[in-house]
């Protein structure tokens, strides 16, 4: 065990799925500093259970074996962009936003134009107006030059 998890077949598919690792990362860091999200690997029983038993935290599924857990359920991907666009003073009109998992549909619809990685579930795809390839074959790239912006 490293501290990550056991190594659930579910689990390394979901790291490998989500974050590209093709195996466990070796250990993990003292984690002192202040935390806004963790990621539960979990199924729905699984998680059902840590719903019941942390009623406080906001659970926020993103793939099928991935859940963001987060304190403040103020924080999101959408507050962030939010503050970004807020600091540099620009309009949520002129931002783009790409995502590939369910906790990104409020940060797409929230922008001018919201672009689903080819990767993402069907909710998603369904809410964006934009649908590019998959991330791992430079969808981010495909997109910028398919709307031409770059």
């Amino acid at each position: 065990m490293n501290n990550i998890a056991s190594k659930d077949e579910r689990v390394m598919r979901a790291l490998n799925e989500t974050l590209n690792l093709e195996r466990y990362p070796d250990k993990v860091r003292n984690l002192s500093d202040e935390m806004y999200c963790i990621c539960l690997y979990a199924d729905d029983t699984e998680a059902q259970k840590f719903i019941e038993r942390y009623p406080a935290l906001t659970f926020e599924r993103f793939h099928g074996y991935v859940i963001n857990v987060l304190e403040d359920s103020k924080v999101s991907k959408l507050t962030a962009i939010q503050k970004v666009l807020e600091h540099l003073n620009i309009s949520k009109l002129e931002a783009i936003a790409f995502g590939d998992g369910g906790n990104d549909i409020e940060m797409l619809q929230y922008v001018g134009l919201g672009v689903a990685m080819g990767n993402g579930g069907e909710e998603l795809k369904r809410r964006a107006d934009f649908v590019t390839t998959k991330a791992s074959e430079g969808g981010i790239s495909y997109a910028l030059k398919k709307l031409r912006i770059i």
